[in-house]
């Protein structure tokens, strides 16, 4: 198996989450110290930090692109139906690290590592990770987390652009029709159950 580390991470993030792209990115400089990071946020984010006393050692690519969103909420957007369109901003950040690198992990802002992601199967163009609910909550839902997505083909983003549109649920849905389709010329792995460790697990989760 060609197992590797990702060539490089991308998140989003606007004000409302500033404090937890922090987490994230401190957590990933422990694990991954000097590896390239990919981040489009609001103004506000990145001036926070800007303003932070301890910097991470990571190499930071910014993309100030999320000022549109900056003073809503998720159920604003939702109202606003806007909320897939910000979502959507992960397949745009995936764009921009495809430009320049072989493959892109794009992890939630919220995430914290715990250790190294070094078990990225590299034969394959796409990596998704279940979100290990009962079938109820998937049906509703989505069976995949839309918050850990890896990519090496540089068509993915665009596909998953796409899906959205017809998606039962936003972004998250989506990434059913992609591993359908990439499952068909097996192009795809599924990250195993040691990530994604979440609330829903215990209150939804596959196993009682």
């Amino acid at each position: 198996m060609n197992l590797n580390k990702p060539s490089c991470f991308a998140t989003i993030c606007t004000s409302n989450c500033k404090q937890e792209l922090i987490g994230f990115i401190l957590s990933l400089s422990i694990y991954h110290k000097n590896e390239l990071v990919y981040i489009m946020c609001d103004e506000d984010t990145k001036i926070n930090y800007d303003n932070m006393s301890f910097k991470p050692e990571l190499k930071i690519k910014w993309f100030i692109e999320l000022d549109k969103y900056t003073k809503y909420n998720r159920q604003e957007m939702e109202i606003l139906n806007i909320w897939s369109e910000f979502q959507m901003s992960k397949s745009i950040i995936l764009d921009y690290a495809l430009k320049e690198n072989n493959d892109c992990l794009f992890l939630d802002s919220d995430i914290i590592l715990t250790e190294q992601i070094n078990d990225i199967n590299t034969k394959y163009s796409l990596g998704v990770c279940p979100g290990f609910i009962n079938k109820e909550t998937y049906e509703k839902y989505g069976y995949y987390n839309g918050g850990m997505l890896w990519v090496k083909d540089k068509e993915i983003p665009q596909k998953w652009r796409e899906y959205t549109k017809t998606s039962r649920y936003f972004d998250q849905a989506s990434i059913e029709d992609l591993y359908n389709e990439y499952k068909k010329t097996d192009d795809v792995f599924v990250f195993d159950d040691n990530y994604n460790l979440q609330s829903w697990r215990f209150i939804v989760g596959e196993e009682p």
